[in-house]
């Protein structure tokens, strides 16, 4: 029921302003996401390994060397990640990424044994991970701007 002034004409309120502009902004949100997903998705796993990489403690440097980040490994490489200490994510779209370290070492690193992380690196940064998305968002949101 629309709200008329004493011409008759309809009256919008500010509550059928502010949803009709929550929606629109909600549609253009979608709308970004959905066209720019594969960007977002990207950052979002880079800022993870790169956090994963600096939170790697160092004695001779190898465990922070040996951090590797693969996309759809064919059957040969497949063999390498699952005896890693690995970090696997699925697209929508099927893609595979794969964060993974396999040196014998580094599940006893991610389990603290080492003062310089003793809450491990893999799972610090898993629980930042929607930190991560929200900041690629963000960050992306700031170089292509949505269709109207």
């Amino acid at each position: 029921m629309a709200i008329r002034n004493l011409k008759g004409d309809p009256i919008e309120t500010s509550i059928q302003k502010d949803a009709a502009s929550f929606s629109s902004a909600l549609r253009k949100l979608g709308k970004f996401c959905t066209e720019n997903y594969e960007a977002i998705v990207t950052k979002t796993v880079i800022d993870l390994f790169a956090s994963i990489v600096e939170l790697t403690p160092v004695d001779t440097g190898r465990a922070k060397a040996n951090w590797a980040l693969a996309m759809n490994l064919n059957s040969a490489d497949y063999a390498d990640v699952l005896t890693a200490d690995n970090f696997e994510y699925r697209i929508k779209d099927g893609t595979t990424i794969w964060i993974y370290n396999n040196l014998v070492y580094i599940v006893p690193l991610e389990e603290g044994h080492s003062k310089q992380a003793p809450r491990g690196m893999v799972a610090i940064s898993l629980r930042r991970f929607s930190r991560f998305l929200n900041k690629a968002a963000r960050d992306l949101s700031n170089v292509v701007q949505p269709n109207a």
